[in-house]
C-alpha cells in the first residue's frame, strides 16, 4: 500500500473527535476538489505490504485508526485486508474516511468495529456531481455523513439533499462541516461579508450555526429517532494538530 504519512494524533471530525488515534494517510485521490486542505506537493510515498502496515499500527498502541487520503477506497484489493487484520489483532475502531465517490460494498460494511465517515460532496468543491448515491444504502445508524459547506448555496443544497434522502437513511450521525480559509477563521466567527445572502457569499461561523439552529429534520426523521444535522469545526485545524 502507498501510505503517505503514519502519525498519532487526536480525530479531527466525525463523532470520534477529539479521541487519540493512530492515522495512515494513504497515497491518491479521484477528485480535485476546490478548497482540499491536502498538500500533495513534496509528499513521500513509503511502500507497505498489509502485514508489515498492521505491525507498524499495533506498535502505535492506539485504540482508534483513523485510514485517510486522498480517497482510501482506491485501494480495492489491500484496504478489506487491513480492516480485517487489524480488527483481528485488537478490539480496534477505525474509521475510514471517503469522499463518497467509491463503492462502499467491497468493505466488511458490517463488521464490529469499523465505522465509515461519508462525504457528500457540495457545489463549491466543483465536484459535485461525482458522489455516488448508491453509498447511502450500505451506511450504518453509527456511521457519519458530512457536508463541507463553503456558500450559501452550498447550505441550500444540504437542504434539499436531506429533503430528497432522508426517508429511510440508516445513518443518524449528520455533520455540517465550514470550510476554514482566510476568510472564515476562528478568531472572530462573526468574520464574512454581513450582507444579505446570496448564493455565492460565504457565511460565517456564527450565520451556518445560526442555519444548523434553524433546520428542522422532516417528520419521519424525528420519529424513527434520527438526529438532527449538527455543525461540526475540525479540531486539528483549531488547535493546529495534524
Amino acid at each position: 500500500m502507498k501510505v503517505i504519512e503514519i502519525t498519532n494524533t487526536l480525530v479531527g471530525e466525525s463523532t470520534f473527535q477529539g479521541e487519540p488515534c493512530t492515522l495512515i494517510r494513504l497515497h491518491g485521490c479521484n477528485l480535485k476538489c476546490h478548497w482540499c486542505d491536502t498538500d500533495w506537493k513534496n509528499m513521500q510515498i513509503e511502500e507497505y505490504s498489509v502485514p508489515q502496515l498492521v505491525d507498524k499500527i499495533v506498535l502505535q498502541n492506539k485504540p482508534i485508526v483513523l485510514i485517510t487520503g486522498g480517497e482510501p477506497l482506491l485501494h480495492k484489493e489491500e484496504l478489506p485486508l487491513l480492516i480485517l487484520s487489524l480488527l483481528e489483532k485488537k478490539n480496534y475502531h477505525i474509521l475510514i474516511e471517503t469522499n463518497g465517490t467509491q463503492d462502499l460494498s467491497f468493505l466488511p460494511i458490517h463488521k464490529h468495529g469499523l465505522h465509515i465517515i461519508m462525504d457528500i460532496k457540495t457545489p463549491s468543491s466543483g465536484v459535485v456531481a461525482e458522489t455516488l448515491w448508491s453509498n447511502l444504502q450500505w451506511l450504518q445508524t453509527d456511521d457519519d455523513l458530512k457536508f463541507v459547506v463553503d456558500t450559501w448555496e452550498d447550505l441550500k443544497y444540504v437542504q434539499s439533499v436531506m429533503e430528497r434522502v432522508s426517508p429511510g437513511l440508516a445513518v443518524s450521525n449528520i455533520f455540517v462541516q465550514p470550510v476554514i480559509d482566510s476568510k472564515r477563521n476562528f478568531l472572530d466567527p462573526t468574520q464574512v461579508s454581513t450582507e444579505a445572502p446570496s448564493s455565492t457569499e460565504k457565511p460565517s461561523l456564527r450565520q451556518i450555526g445560526d442555519w444548523v439552529l434553524d433546520f428542522v429534520p422532516l417528520p419521519d426523521c424525528l420519529q424513527e429517532g434520527h438526529r438532527s444535522i449538527r455543525m461540526q469545526i475540525q479540531l486539528h485545524k483549531l488547535i493546529q494538530m495534524k
